[in-house]
């Protein structure tokens, strides 16, 4: 990893996202996630300090980011993402399955921070943050990676195998590969740092 600005903030928010994650792990599926994020984010190439992108959601960045946390794993977390902040480039989806709410729109934002567009370039290793402003639900959708969310906030989480659940803040959430899951707000913004890695062979 170069050693520039981006990629010791980086490294900050790698090392303290793994740190947050690991006592919370049950089950080989997040273990394996971690596992392979972890082998996956040892050599990265940084892009460098580039310009961010918002979107109208992120008025509600600074709040969510500013909302105590319970653990000091967790406030580097969130540390790391306030350094990192101004060099994502956040960008919204569409509703294909017609799930979302009417809010949809205007009230999510993702951004990628470790993956083929983020700040460090990876093919294997998808790493990013999701966020919606209050009472937003994502829609239903389903992608072939497995995934792995740490829950910065209060919010409700499904898959096709579980009823909505509340991860709770430094709480994770699994979703096998290919599997439809979804997310949402409640009264306060939803923020969460998703893991994507390949599913097993």
């Amino acid at each position: 990893m170069a050693n520039t600005d981006t990629g010791t903030n980086l490294r900050h928010f790698l090392d303290s996202l793994f740190a947050a994650v690991e006592p919370k792990l049950a089950g080989p599926g997040p273990s394996r996630v971690l596992t392979e994020a972890r082998a996956a984010s040892a050599d990265l190439s940084i892009v460098g300090n580039t310009d961010g992108r918002q979107v109208p959601v992120c008025s509600w960045l600074q709040p969510a980011l500013n909302a105590p946390m319970p653990s000091d794993a967790l406030n580097g977390v969130t540390d790391g993402l306030k350094a990192l902040a101004p060099h994502l480039s956040w960008f919204t989806r569409n509703d294909t399955t017609d799930t979302g709410s009417a809010n949809f729109p205007d009230g999510h934002g993702n951004a990628i921070i470790v993956g083929p567009d983020g700040l460090a370039v990876s093919s294997d290793l998808w790493i990013g943050v999701s966020l919606l402003a209050p009472a937003v639900r994502y829609p239903d959708h389903t992608h072939p990676p497995e995934e792995l969310y740490l829950v910065l906030s209060d919010g409700d989480f499904r898959n096709a195998e579980t009823a909505w659940t509340k991860p709770g803040i430094g709480g994770l959430f699994h979703n096998p590969p290919g599997i439809v899951h979804a997310m949402r707000s409640g009264d306060t913004p939803l923020l969460a740092v998703w893991t994507l890695v390949p599913a097993a062979a």
